[in-house]
């Protein structure tokens, strides 16, 4: 007796009759139910060959599903060749704008919001079916800040910009520092705006004063808050002498200038050193 399974996971239950010399059936003979050991197909589980869609984004995403060479240890995993095909279930929402002539590779356009799984069914030309499963999770990234951003600024206006997101509907920007660091727009030190770049106009005296950033996406979705740290205005010097008696050499007056924004420490890598012999 030969099975032919056509789905992965499959059971069976089996029962036997035979006909007597009278021509009667005899009883039945009945097997429990048993799983057959089915090998599994050579392909690499789901992955994600692009960004993958972010929450609120509708950037177009592609997912790949490949074989793999088993090597000398493929008792339980089967060749496929290419005799297979791969139809793909997105989650509700997507629309799909490409697949290779196998089924391989896909493409999506997802909608905004929707997560769930992506189902990819593998079918053999003898009729086995089995699926391959992707959780999608719709995520709410945070951004960062331009490495181009001024560390330190001396005039009156500045330009701080953040990394943009896709799916953003806008940012919202705070400052903590000294209260003469303000937004241009407003006046305020909190604004939320499209722009993934803000304008500052800085006055008062001296000092060290914090950027923090967030991200807000539709549904009221908001990332976690980012900061940087940034220095306005000439810093005021500091200095401080040392007294230096070295054996065989004259006694010697070293001071030191650093600078400092009105904070406890010295603004690091900016240091001065004089030598006056006594």
């Amino acid at each position: 007796m030969k099975w032919h399974v056509s789905s992965n996971s499959a059971s069976a239950y089996c029962k036997v009759t035979y006909k007597k010399q009278n021509g009667d059936l005899s009883s039945p003979y009945t097997s429990t139910t048993f799983t057959p050991t089915i090998k599994s197909l050579n392909f690499t589980d789901i992955t994600n060959s692009t960004p993958p869609a972010n929450y609120g984004c509708s950037n177009a995403v592609s997912y790949d599903l490949n074989t793999f060479d088993c090597g000398s240890n493929c008792d339980y995993t089967y060749k496929v060749g290419d005799y297979y095909n791969i139809t793909w279930q997105p989650p509700a929402g997507w629309v799909q704008t490409n697949i290779s002539a196998k089924g391989n590779n896909v493409s999506f356009i997802p909608d905004a919001t929707t997560s769930g799984t992506l189902i990819a069914t593998i079918t053999l030309t003898c009729g086995f079916t089995t699926t391959k499963t992707f959780a999608i999770n719709r995520v709410a990234p945070t951004t960062a800040f331009s490495a181009i951003n001024p560390v330190s600024v001396c005039g009156s206006t500045a330009t701080m910009s953040v990394n943009p997101v896709c799916g953003a509907t806008s940012y919202t920007y705070t400052l903590t520092g000294s209260s003469g660091v303000t937004f241009a727009s407003n006046g305020l030190q909190t604004l939320t705006i499209a722009n993934s770049s803000v304008d500052l106009n800085l006055s008062g005296t001296p000092s060290t004063n914090t950027l923090k950033a967030k991200v807000n996406y539709p549904g009221s979705n908001t990332s976690p808050e980012v900061s940087t740290q940034f220095n306005y205005g000439v810093p005021t010097p500091i200095l401080n002498a040392t007294q230096v008696s070295l054996p065989g050499e004259p006694t010697r007056i070293e001071v030191y200038a650093s600078y400092s924004y009105g904070a406890t420490d010295p603004i690091p890598g900016v240091t001065y050193k004089w030598y006056l012999a006594a």
